[in-house]
């Protein structure tokens, strides 16, 4: 097993504004690295069910590490390996769960949301359970774009969208109206400082409806096309800024 003594992919994005700070393509290598790990476990089978960059470990350059496993063409010092896996369940099993919460709302693919509450809904009024959208590979593929857009951002999602009255994200106040917001209004972390190859790759990744989704392999395809790019004029000017708060009213 791995040893990874430089935390969560969180941690290492919490370096913004730092002098360990760590650059845009190598940010991107290790959302590759996260991509290439989510591709792998769904083409076994299974689904993660918990994708989250606090999920997502990372480790200095290592003699150790099977680097023919992770990448073949990087230059990065860092490496990222997906984790923790008590959530995970084939799909199989996971297509004849009942409808629950799996993995972290901000992270969560909206039908999930929907279809959780809509059950619950059902469970109340009626005293039985109703069984709709199972977890497949699709809301892992929501979850790692949002992963995507926290490297592309350093930034943490949905902290910019406030609560009408407490001055405070409502992720900490109250995230199921935050999930209402995501599933029935659509709200996605703002695009304002990514680049338009990643913006394009984040609207197919989270794409409401799950059937048009990219797959895992496809975003990061779409993230080692932005690194190969990383001598652009865009890119080489990115800079990660916060785009505001959102007042939810």
């Amino acid at each position: 097993m791995q040893y990874c003594e430089l935390g969560s992919l969180r941690d290492v994005l919490n370096k913004k504004g730092t002098a360990d700070e760590v650059e845009y393509k190598h940010r991107l290598e290790l959302a590759a690295d996260t991509a290439r790990a989510v591709a792998h476990l769904h083409t076994i089978g299974f689904v993660h069910r918990d994708i989250k960059s606090l999920n997502v470990m990372c480790s200095k350059y290592s003699d150790d590490i099977d680097h023919t496993a992770i990448t073949l063409d990087r230059s990065g010092p860092i490496w990222a390996f997906l984790g923790d896996f008590g959530e995970t369940a084939s799909v199989e099993e996971s297509q004849k769960e009942a409808p629950r919460q799996h993995g972290t709302l901000a992270y969560q693919a909206p039908e999930i949301f929907l279809n959780w509450r809509v059950s619950a809904q059902k469970q109340d009024q009626e005293g039985q359970l109703i069984r709709g959208t199972s977890y497949m590979p699709e809301a892992d593929c929501y979850s790692l774009s949002i992963v995507l857009w926290e490297c592309c951002t350093q930034l943490q999602p949905f902290m910019d969208v406030m609560h009408p009255v407490k001055s405070k994200p409502l992720m900490m106040v109250d995230q199921y109206q935050l999930g209402d917001l995501i599933a029935e209004e659509g709200i996605r972390p703002s695009l304002q400082s990514v680049s338009p190859q990643m913006q394009a790759a984040l609207e197919h990744g989270w794409h409401p409806n799950s059937i048009q989704r990219s797959t895992a392999l496809q975003i990061g395809q779409s993230v080692r096309k932005e690194i190969a790019d990383s001598g652009s004029e865009w890119v080489t000017g990115l800079t990660a800024s916060s785009s505001g708060s959102i007042l939810v009213v």
